[in-house]
């Protein structure tokens, strides 16, 4: 809930400020696509163990592939627009 995400810092300190917040130290995004997905996923954590582990083999996967993980990084900070933005108004 609110109070506790609050509580934990989550997105803000308790100053009030983004920097110092556990999502300032996880953010290494790169689009704001990501970001979104990123505050979602700490809001909202998983609980089925199923799903835990799959995106658990997907971190791995790039971690394994770092050349692959920087191309596609890469890829997408040249993209010049929101795609889900976008294609959500379609």
């Amino acid at each position: 809930d609110a109070t506790a995400l609050a509580a934990l810092e989550v997105f803000e300190t308790l100053e009030g400020t983004y920097r110092g917040s556990l999502l300032h130290y996880m953010n290494h995004t790169s689009t704001e696509f990501g970001f979104r997905l990123l505050k979602t996923w700490l809001c909202a954590p998983l609980l089925d163990a199923a799903e835990i582990r799959r995106r658990s083999e997907a971190v791995e996967f790039f971690i394994g592939k770092a050349d692959k993980a920087k191309s596609l990084s890469d890829g997408l900070k040249k993209v010049n627009m929101d795609l889900e933005r976008v294609t959500s108004r379609v």
